[in-house]
């Protein structure tokens, strides 16, 4: 889960990916996004990689656009105007 504030960049960390017989495909993942930074909102992106035997494996990040400041409760949630998310 990323969390990011209205109408700042999202900058993607990107994921790697590692093959028992290919090793290292971190080159052939392929990224699929909605981030849109400009509303609020949860958006997807996705990351898919297919190693030589054509075998695929799909990941998904969830992003959180929001306006308000974010505040990490005790309990491990997060506080948004009076909204905790878990």
């Amino acid at each position: 889960i990323t969390y990011v504030k209205t109408h700042t960049p999202y900058d993607d960390p990107g994921a790697i990916a590692f093959d028992s017989q290919d090793g290292d495909i971190t080159d052939k993942i392929q990224i699929k996004s909605n981030v849109d930074t400009s509303l609020n909102g949860t958006y997807q992106v996705e990351y898919t990689v297919t190693n030589s035997m054509k075998n695929t494996s799909t990941i998904t990040r969830t992003v959180f656009v929001n306006s308000d400041t974010l505040i990490v409760t005790s309990d491990g949630g997060f506080s948004s105007g009076g909204t905790v998310i878990f």
